[in-house]
This record gives structure tokens, C-alpha cells and sequence, in this order.
């Protein structure tokens, strides 16, 4: 039974149909994965489930139509089952929990039944545990996750000491801020932002070259594609005081970099990269589970002659401008403009970056003796030609993602695109003024291997990609 109905927002609406034009896709699949290190009570932690399921809207909610017209579905009560899965037996216990993890993250889930929320344990060690908490994107982001993880820890702690979970009371459920997004999305301010977003987007680059030589487009498989990437803690420290010393933040000195190593791989001096931003205007937002994060199309104009610098400061506008006229949803700007990109696209973008901050706040207040540790995540397939997320590692430096389209890319040149990037952001920050065009993405132990290939991409007329330097013959 449902004891409340409401609308989607526009970015929920825009899953809901990809999901069901193809039930199978995952790409919204959202996947989270903690080592827990102490006393665990499976049976609390059943309790903990069930008592912020029934906190919050989305995690008891499907998805039907009526009407014709989508709409969620609240139920009264939902049970959420936790798997427990003992593994110390296996050879590599952990290792057995990631395969087994990625194989419930990944499957399908079927929206108009609920609920859609995984939660499974994996016992590695008699004080050892894998979390793993995986939901579909119409219910969840980011900061819900790590919402969720600090409120199950508080509850499953109060229940192991033989009390009840005490949750401080939430001010408003999601459908209100459904309600309030829907309201806010007419009226003179919309109007104003969506002129400003017509002139931001106006004249759209086209896709581009693709970063190296393409491969063969090979049969879709359904599965994730990616690389990884480390960037020390002294690196990471300079571009973030780069950034500040420029009052910017870290998001847009990454975002730049990002922007002008996609550049330099496809040839083109204008593109755009989309990237999250929280969505949570109203500080009631910020206590509820749900999927609030909007997109923003961010343009990069890298010609002119300028050098990273004046990147930056483009940036920054760039940045400042999309977060101050957010009342227009992506999804209305696509509707709008997305007719004119042509070729079939269903985002005004190819490109993806997400700087994780969320992740960067340690450890849970209440996990009590509960050691809580990140676990590298699994990515989704990517409905881009390449998406970069960045997520704060111990110690200062930074973890690095790269998910490409294996129709785009080949892992070689997926794993030479990503290493690329610690090389740019040393020498940009090293020479901020030497034109953008002009910045070596190579180490220096690397460039006589690039003599010799630029050599043969000359003979041939072929732009050169085995040294990945991204410049045309």
C-alpha cells in the first residue's frame, strides 16, 4: 500500500524514461563500499536498516505512471533485507567481497517494485566486515550516502548498547522538496536564468575528436570500463593553494585541468564538461536522503593564447555563473537546446567530472568502536566518452577514476589519457602564463619516445596518439 503519492523532479523524470527505454542499463547504479574494522551485531544492524528506512521517503519508494505520467510512490513500510555473507573461509576474503559486491551493485533494478536499496554485509575477519551500499540514483547521490552511512552507524551503535535508535526528527519529507523545485522552476527568475543558459550555451561545439585513435566499436557488454590513477598529497596540495591563492576553489582548478586535458586529446579549443553539483538550496535539504544533484554544463574556452591562469579565471566565472541562476533544471535546458547538438545525443556534453568532497569527511561521529575505512568504489558504465572522478585519499593526495566508452577508447589509451594528468597539472602550475597549447602533458623521461612518434604521425598525417600528446602532426 501507498500512503503517499507525488511527482518526479525533471532529473528523476529524465532517469526514469532512459530506465525504461533500457530496463537493463545501470549506469545510474550508485555503489558504495566500507571496510568495517570491530564489533559488528548483524541483528543490530538489521534494526539500524529498518529504523532509517522508515526515517526517510525515498528508500521505501517505486516508481509507476498515472495517467500516463510518472509519479513515486511512498509506501507505508518496506522491509530492506541485509545479506550476510561469511567469506572467512575463501582464500582472499576481501577479494571475494569486491567480486561479490560488484555483482549486486551491478544488476538492474526494477523500478516500479521497490525497494531500491542494497545493503549487504561480508564477513572477512572475526572483527572484520565489508559494507556495501548500492541504490539506484532516482532514490540516492552522494551526500545521501554519506548520510545514510553516518545514521546507520548512530542507530546500530545505540541498538548494540541496548537502547533504541534515537534519529533527531526530519522538517520535511523529499516530496516537499519536489514541490518546492517544481514551484520555483516558473516565474521572472527562471525566465532570467534560462536566458542566461540559451547565451552560456549558445552555438554548441560539436563532439570533437576522440582523445587517440579510436579502436573498433566493440559490441556493447553492459560493463564498466576504467582506470585508476594516484595523485600524491604534495601535488594536490599545490593546485589547491594555486586555486586559493586565485580565490577559487579546488573543484575549479581540477575542472580546468580536466577541461584543458580533454582539449588538448580532441583538438578543441571550446567543449563542455558536465559536472554534479549538490542541489541542496535549503538547509532542510541537507538532512534528507534523496537524489537532489543537479547537472551543470560547464563551457571551456581554451584559445586566445591564454595560459592556465587566465584558465582559472574563466573558470571561476564559468563556475559561479551556473551556480547562481539554478533555477532552470538541466533537463529543461536539454529539451530546450539539445536538439541542436543533432547525432542522436541525450546530454548537451561528452565529457563528465565529479570532485567527491563528500567523501573527505572521516570518520563517522557515531560509528563508536567501529573502525570505518574507504574501499575503492565500482564504477557504473559511463554514458560518456570519458568521466573523471577525484576522490580525496588519505594522507592529502587523491584518488583518480577514469570511465571511458570502449568505442571511444582502448584501456592503453585510457590509462596514457589519465596519467597524463598529474603531468599537466605540474607544468601548468609550474608555468602559468606559457599559452595553454604550448604545456607538455610528457615526464621528461618521456620525450624522446615523442620525437619518435611524432616523427611517424608526420609520415603518416595521423594525429598523434602513441606518445599522447594530443598536438597534430
Amino acid at each position: 500500500m501507498s500512503d503517499r503519492e507525488y511527482p518526479l523532479t525533471p532529473g528523476q523524470q529524465r532517469m526514469w524514461f532512459l530506465q525504461r527505454v533500457d530496463p537493463s542499463d545501470v549506469s545510474e547504479n550508485l555503489v558504495t563500499l566500507r571496510r568495517l574494522t570491530g564489533p559488528l551485531d548483524p541483528e543490530a544492524f538489521r534494526r539500524a536498516v529498518a529504523a532509517v528506512v522508515a526515517r526517510h521517503e525515498p528508500l521505501r519508494t517505486s516508481f509507476g505512471e498515472s495517467d500516463g505520467v510518472p509519479v513515486q510512490r511512498v509506501a507505508d513500510r518496506v522491509e530492506v533485507p541485509v545479506l550476510l555473507h561469511d567469506l572467512r573461509a575463501e582464500p582472499d576474503p576481501e577479494a571475494a567481497a569486491l567480486r561479490l559486491a560488484e555483482a549486486s551493485g551491478g544488476r538492474p533494478y526494477a523500478l516500479e517494485d521497490g525497494p531500491l536499496l542494497r545493503i549487504e554485509l561480508y564477513r572477512t575477519g572475526e572483527w572484520a566486515h565489508v559494507l556495501l551500499l548500492a541504490a539506484h540514483h532516482l532514490v540516492s547521490d552522494g551526500w545521501s550516502i554519506r548520510l545514510l552511512l553516518d545514521e546507520l552507524l548512530a542507530a546500530h551503535r545505540a541498538v548494540a548498547d541496548g537502547g533504541e535508535p534515537r534519529l533527531p526528527a526530519l522538517p520535511e519529507g523529499f516530496g516537499d522538496h519536489v514541490m518546492w523545485q517544481r514551484a520555483r522552476a516558473e516565474g521572472p527568475a527562471a525566465d532570467r536564468a534560462a536566458a542566461y543558459w540559451a547565451a552560456e550555451l549558445a552555438a554548441p561545439p560539436g563532439r570533437g575528436l576522440p582523445p587517440g585513435s579510436a579502436p573498433a566499436a566493440p559490441a556493447p557488454d553492459g560493463r564498466a570500463h576504467w582506470v585508476r590513477a594516484e595523485m600524491d598529497a604534495a601535488a594536490a596540495a599545490e593546485v589547491e593553494d594555486f586555486a586559493r591563492r586565485r580565490s577559487c576553489t579546488p573543484f575549479m582548478a581540477w575542472l580546468a585541468l580536466y577541461q584543458l586535458l580533454v582539449g588538448r586529446h580532441t583538438g578543441q579549443s571550446d567543449l563542455v564538461v558536465g559536472a554534479p553539483t549538490a542541489g541542496r538550496e535549503r538547509r532542510a535539504d541537507e538532512q534528507l536522503v534523496g537524489c537532489f544533484t543537479a547537472v551543470l554544463p560547464l563551457r571551456a574556452d581554451l584559445g586566445g593564447g591564454a595560459g592556465f591562469a587566465a584558465l582559472l579565471e574563466r573558470t571561476r566565472a564559468t563556475v559561479t555563473g551556473a551556480l547562481s541562476h539554478p533555477q532552470v533544471p538541466y533537463e529543461r535546458l536539454l529539451g530546450a537546446l539539445g536538439t541542436a547538438r543533432g547525432e542522436g545525443q541525450r546530454q548537451l556534453f561528452r565529457h563528465w567530472f565529479n570532485l567527491h568532497t563528500e567523501s573527505a569527511a572521516g570518520q563517522p561521529a557515531e560509528a563508536g568502536p567501529l573502525r570505518v575505512d574507504d574501499l575503492p568504489g565500482l564504477p557504473a558504465p559511463t554514458p560518456f566518452d570519458t568521466s573523471l572522478d577525484a576522490w580525496p585519499a588519505a594522507g592529502g593526495g587523491l584518488h583518480l577514476l577514469l570511465a571511458y566508452d570502449p568505442a571511444v577508447l582502448d584501456a592503453a589509451a585510457a590509462q596514457a589519457l589519465l596519467d597524463r594528468l598529474p603531468v599537466l597539472a605540474r607544468n601548468a602550475l609550474a608555468r602559468p602564463e606559457l599559452p595553454l597549447g604550448e604545456l607538455s602533458l610528457l615526464a621528461p623521461d618521456e620525450r624522446g619516445r615523442c620525437c619518435a612518434a611524432r616523427t611517424a604521425c608526420r609520415t603518416t598525417r595521423r594525429r598523434c596518439s602513441t606518445c599522447c600528446c594530443g598536438r597534430p602532426p
